[in-house]
C-alpha cells in the first residue's frame, strides 16, 4: 500500500511540475530561453510549494479508482491556492527576474484537467476491469430488506 501512495505522490508531483516549462513556453510562444533563470527561479519554488500543497492536501491518500465530485472540487481547491501562492512569488520575484505574471495563471489552467485526468483514467480502468463476464448469470431477489 505504501508503494502505492508513492507512485500517486511523485505522479502528482511530477505532472505539476512539468507544467511550468509547458506555461513559459505558451506564454513565451516557445521563447524561453530568454527567460531561463525566471523559469529556473519559478520551477524551483513551484517545486516546493506543490509538494507541500499535495501533502497538506493529502491528495495522493484518496483512492483513485473511486474518484467522485469532491475529489476534483478538493483538487480544485489546491490547485488555485497554489497559484494563487506562485501568482504572488511571480510578483515578488519580480525584483529579481522577469516573471510573466500570467505564467501561474496558464499553469493553474493546465493542472486541472492534468491532476483529474490523472485520477479520472484510473477511474475508468478500474470501473472496466470491474465488467460483469459475458457468462454472468443475473439473478433477482425478492423479499430482500425485509
Amino acid at each position: 500500500m505504501k508503494g502505492i501512495l508513492t507512485v500517486k505522490f511523485l505522479a502528482d508531483v511530477l505532472v505539476w511540475a512539468a507544467l511550468a516549462p509547458l506555461a513559459f513556453v505558451l506564454r513565451l510562444e516557445g521563447d524561453v530561453l530568454a527567460y531561463a533563470d525566471a523559469l529556473l527561479l519559478y520551477a524551483s519554488v513551484g517545486l516546493l510549494v506543490k509538494v507541500g500543497a499535495v501533502l497538506a492536501a493529502r491528495l495522493h491518500l484518496r483512492p483513485w479508482r473511486w474518484v467522485g465530485v469532491r475529489d476534483l472540487a478538493r483538487l480544485l481547491a489546491t490547485v488555485g491556492v497554489v497559484t494563487a501562492v506562485l501568482f504572488v512569488v511571480a510578483f515578488v520575484a519580480g525584483e529579481i527576474v522577469t516573471i510573466p505574471r500570467s505564467v501561474p495563471l496558464i499553469e493553474g489552467l493546465l493542472a486541472v484537467p492534468a491532476l483529474s485526468g490523472l485520477r479520472m483514467t484510473s477511474r475508468l480502468r478500474n470501473e472496466r476491469s470491474r465488467r460483469p463476464a459475458q457468462e454472468a448469470r443475473r439473478v433477482l431477489i425478492v423479499g430482500a430488506g425485509e
